[in-house]
């Protein structure tokens, strides 16, 4: 089955290592994936201690919201996965599986995305083609999710079986084209309308440029930005019902 095939996969990968890659365009790119047990302080390591201790009184705030995101996108993909369990749902085809192979860790895809002048400029020897944001990765994984790169530039196949086999996906931040100009942009159109064709659809977790993206093709195709005086504005926000699947 390609759902439990993909968790074997990466339960696999993950044994004894506290660091992967993804290969993007023929490299490996690392991705830091270490257990919280990997980072213990190491001789000489005060001054990264120090720092710590100075992260936990200024961020708090922030990871309270992120931790709470993060359980949110989790709690709808674990009820998600109970009503499809309920009703016979949620695998790709009818198969038995071992109880043993079943757990409660969903899988989640974070899509991938081409780098930036800047950091194209900053990785020598220039020949890399995508990345994820290794941020991204420790942040599901610290919530219990196990972490998938999505691929850009692949067939349609590629992302048909994807959607088929996570529990949930996220179109990150970062500096790429929402529109079919970048594989981030083609990637996502396509990953947008198959997740939403699954049953019950997938969950789907934007940031910053991934929200964009999704407003963007949410209204069909069309640039969700107009040009505006921001500055030192505290404009209200007004929530409206409605319902953003299908």
């Amino acid at each position: 089955m390609e759902r439990d095939n993909l968790n074997r996969d990466v339960e696999g990968g993950k044994r004894g290592n506290t660091r992967s890659g993804v290969r993007l365009g023929g490299d490996a790119v690392p991705l830091v994936t270490s257990s919280p047990s990997d980072e213990r302080p190491r001789a000489g390591g005060g001054g990264v201690h120090v720092l710590t201790n100075m992260a936990t009184r200024v961020l708090p705030p922030l990871l309270l919201m992120g931790s709470v995101l993060a359980l949110l996108l989790l709690g709808s993909v674990l009820g998600d996965m109970g009503q499809g369990m309920k009703k016979g749902k949620g695998l790709t085809r009818p198969t038995e599986v071992e109880e043993e192979h079943l757990n409660l860790r969903p899988i989640i895809g974070i899509l991938s995305q081409e780098l930036s002048r800047s950091m194209d400029n900053a990785l020598q020897p220039h020949n890399y083609s995508s990345y994820i944001a290794a941020s991204y990765v420790k942040f599901y994984e610290s919530a219990g999710a196990r972490v998938v790169p999505v691929m850009i530039n692949q067939e349609d196949d590629y992302y048909r079986n994807i959607a088929s086999s996570v529990n949930g996906m996220v179109f990150p931040g970062g500096s790429a084209s929402i529109t079919n100009s970048s594989g981030y942009g083609r990637a996502g159109e396509l990953l947008y309308h198959l997740l939403q064709e699954q049953d019950p659809p997938v969950p789907l977790l934007t940031t910053c440029l991934g929200f964009e993206m999704m407003m963007y093709l949410g209204a069909n195709n069309t640039y969700p930005l107009t040009n505006c005086k921001a500055s030192s504005r505290a404009d209200p926000l007004y929530l409206l019902p409605g319902n953003l699947w299908k």
